[in-house]
């Protein structure tokens, strides 16, 4: 009887090992403010395991800026990870609102080049919409957002060249000085083609800050993200630990 016992057991820990290898679910929530006003919040859910990952980001406005705008976000992105633990988009998916407007748009990806883009409404497409005429390679928004905010390095993010079937922007950061128990990146987030961002228009380059803690691990804990623009400011600080 207790040999039986003891079998079942080990073999409820090894499925339970095997379960928490397959995958891991991580919330990462923030708060948002434009020039020091609450402007809404911003959640980055992520799961994933040694191979693949799916990213799930949600944002609306709350507040005054909430009833204002009605603007809300809603994204996913699916892929795999490279071998130093970065993620490489497959498939990105995204809808966007606000007042008296509303976008979905879906890209699918190969090795980093652009393969299917679907826009609706069509008036929303730009001349970046037709994969055919989109060279080099890419990652998706949202793949980015994932390796920022679930930094699997010890140092700032690599430049990347981001596209969303729409435009294509770049992200570049560097570190600053050392320090033990945080890491500071700064740079840029600059449109390089496509349209301006709704709501920040004439606006193609930002400053961008990254700041992270670290745990007692060395691991990078992503405090806040700053964007940064002719005076205005743009904070997202995360919530809880």
């Amino acid at each position: 009887m207790m040999r039986k016992i003891a079998a079942i057991t080990i073999g409820l820990l090894l499925a339970l090992t095997h379960w928490a290898q397959a995958g891991e679910r991580h919330e990462y929530p923030f708060e948002i403010r434009a020039n020091g006003f609450r402007f809404g919040d911003f959640l980055v859910v992520l799961e994933e395991d040694a191979q693949t990952y799916r990213v799930e980001v949600s944002a609306e406005a709350r507040g005054v800026f909430g009833f204002m705008l009605r603007a809300r976000y809603s994204g996913t992105s699916t892929g795999e990870k490279r071998p130093d633990g970065t993620r490489l988009g497959l498939d990105f998916k995204a809808r966007s609102s606000r007042i008296f407007a509303d976008r979905t748009q879906q890209v699918t990806y190969q090795d980093g080049q652009p393969k299917t883009v679907f826009i609706l409404p069509l008036k929303r497409r730009t001349a970046l919409s037709d994969p055919l005429k989109v060279t080099g390679s890419f990652n998706d928004p949202l793949s980015f957002l994932a390796n920022l905010v679930a930094n699997p390095g010890t140092t700032c993010p690599a430049p990347a060249d981001l596209y969303d079937g729409r435009r294509i922007t770049k992200v570049t950061l560097e570190p600053g000085l050392p320090e033990p128990n945080s890491l500071t990146c700064t740079g840029t987030y600059e449109i390089i083609e496509g349209p301006d961002h709704s709501l920040q228009k004439g606006v193609r380059r930002f400053g961008l800050t990254a700041s992270y803690g670290r745990d007692l691990t060395g691991i990078l804990l992503l405090k806040s993200v700053k964007f940064e623009s002719g005076g205005n400011e743009i904070l997202l600080s995360r919530l809880g630990n």
